[in-house]
Parts: C-alpha cells; structure tokens; sequence
C-alpha cells in the first residue's frame, strides 16, 4: 500500500475500517448495512455535481431502505 499516493492509502484504509467495523457489528448481531459509493469522499461529494448527485441519492435510498426494514414504515401511525 505504500506505493499508492496518500490520499488512496487513506481511501484503502478507510475501505478496510468500514468492513473491520461491519464484521464487529456482524459478530454482535447487530442490523446494519454497509454501502460503498466509489467515486465520492467520505463527505459524499464527488468530483462531479452528477457523481455526487447520484451518491447521495443511493445513500438516502438506502438510509431510508434500512430504517424501512428495521423499524417499520411508521409515518401512518406517526399521527
């Protein structure tokens, strides 16, 4: 990994904690979802207004997707 420049090292590293903590999670038994969304920071920005556009949108769908499937669509019973 050391050849790579630094901010693809971070990246790398970054990538690894993420699956570490999803395997920690896991093994406790609890929910999650792990979503990786190339192209874009930890920030959700891109180098591009499309490529950030489409991240954050697949990161909303998959909050809500999440909270969905875990908790319930509450919203009728909100009232």
């Amino acid at each position: 990994m050391d050849e790579l420049p630094s901010w693809q090292r971070r990246h790398a590293r970054s990538h690894q904690t993420t699956i570490e903590m999803a395997e920690r999670l896991t093994a406790a038994g609890v929910k999650h979802d792990v979503i990786l969304l190339p192209g874009v920071n930890h920030s959700v920005i891109g180098r591009t207004a499309e490529t950030t556009r489409d991240a954050n949108l697949k990161a909303l769908a998959a909050t809500f997707e999440f909270i969905d499937r875990t908790i319930g669509n509450r919203s009728s019973t909100a009232r």
